[in-house]
């Protein structure tokens, strides 16, 4: 669940590059609709995206907020909108990676699953 090494360090940059785009959205999509408390409730959830704290969270508030920004989107901004919503599901189906609070809040675990049967 949280995997180190070479793919936890992956993990933490996609986490990184995520919670950046996430930003650069929010920051664009606050401007043009006049927002202002768009930008420091994204700026919360890329916080949480970078730490990787509550990241299956994060990752899903990201993918909305991603989703947000398409429709208003046009050019190479949708494409942008498009590589950040396949960062975040991405994310969602990995998980953050040994290299973030998840990881040390909830650490590793190994479930055994036995047999009733078995005495």
């Amino acid at each position: 669940m949280f995997p180190d090494g070479r793919p936890g360090i992956g993990l933490a940059l996609v986490r990184v590059a995520l919670a950046v785009a996430t930003l650069v959205e929010a920051d664009a999509a606050g401007r043009a609709l006049a927002l202002p408390w768009l930008l420091p409730a994204v700026a919360a959830v890329a916080i949480a995206l970078g730490l990787g704290l509550l990241a299956p969270i994060a990752s899903v508030l990201a993918l909305l907020a991603s989703g947000a920004a398409l429709r208003r989107a046009d050019g190479l901004d949708a494409w942008i909108c498009a590589l950040a919503m396949l960062n975040a599901l991405a994310l969602f189906l990995l998980g953050p990676g040994a290299y973030s609070l998840d990881a040390r809040i909830y650490g590793r675990r190994l479930v055994v699953m036995q047999d009733d049967d078995e005495p």
